[in-house]
């Protein structure tokens, strides 16, 4: 038997038998993710470049609260992974987005929370494959805003190293598509999304040091953003 847990806020995931199991506060909020998620079409893709299997998390099991998840092979993304590995993540997010791109409003099926750590490479079986979506899961959203996420999610890690956060946020784009992004609007959504950052890191709890560790990822994140922003047009 192995058993580890994976978090315990702002909901409990842990890992029993080679299964991860995720549990919510209310039985309401545990069908409305499963609900939502089930309303992606049926998400496998082959990427022909990169030979790599392209997917999202199987559920095995619906219960009144909590469901129960295929665990995930391999590892989940970092600011130390290789440069392919951030390539590979714009090509998985360029597929899911591909399912429901709406050319005309540029509008897509939206993760939600399309963050580092909710997406698993698995290099030894050629699989790329996400979990944990985020509560605006299956919102209609501009391409912009899961893209954001992903930035921010990478900004925000302790990590200074300006110029390996330039070069991983470059080969990001540059997997999912450079001629597709909107750069003035991606420049607002990433504002948008270090202030939400903010937010949620302050509403998990009342202690005055949920505040201090809030403004001073906001104010690291902010500066690290400032000082690459301007090199993100730069293909």
């Amino acid at each position: 038997m192995n058993f580890k847990i994976f978090k315990t806020s702002p909901r409990l995931v842990f890992l029993n038998n080679n299964k991860v199991y995720k549990f919510f506060k209310s039985g309401l909020e545990c069908r409305e993710e499963i609900r939502t998620i089930s309303k992606l079409p049926l998400f496998q893709e082959y990427d022909e470049a990169t030979k790599y299997k392209i997917k999202f998390i199987k559920i095995l099991e619906k219960n009144e609260n909590f469901y129960v998840m295929e665990l995930l092979k391999g590892n989940c993304i970092n600011i130390n992974n290789s440069l392919e590995d951030f390539h590979l993540a714009g090509i998985w997010l360029k597929y899911f987005h591909k399912l429901t791109y709406d050319k005309k409003n540029k509008k897509v099926f939206s993760f939600g929370d399309f963050v580092p750590n909710h997406l698993f490479i698995d290099h030894k079986h050629k699989e790329i494959a996400a979990l944990d979506p985020g509560h605006t899961f299956g919102t209609i959203n501009i391409i912009e805003k899961d893209i954001a996420a992903f930035i921010v999610g990478l900004i925000q890690t302790k990590n200074f190293k300006i110029f390996k956060l330039y070069k991983v946020i470059k080969i990001f784009l540059k997997g999912y598509g450079i001629n597709k992004i909107d750069y003035y609007i991606l420049n607002k959504c990433i504002k948008l999304e270090i202030l939400r950052k903010l937010n949620q890191t302050i509403s998990l709890g009342d202690r005055f040091n949920r505040y201090i560790i809030a403004y001073y990822f906001l104010i690291f994140t902010s500066l690290k953003y400032f000082l690459i922003k301007k090199k993100l047009k730069e293909g």
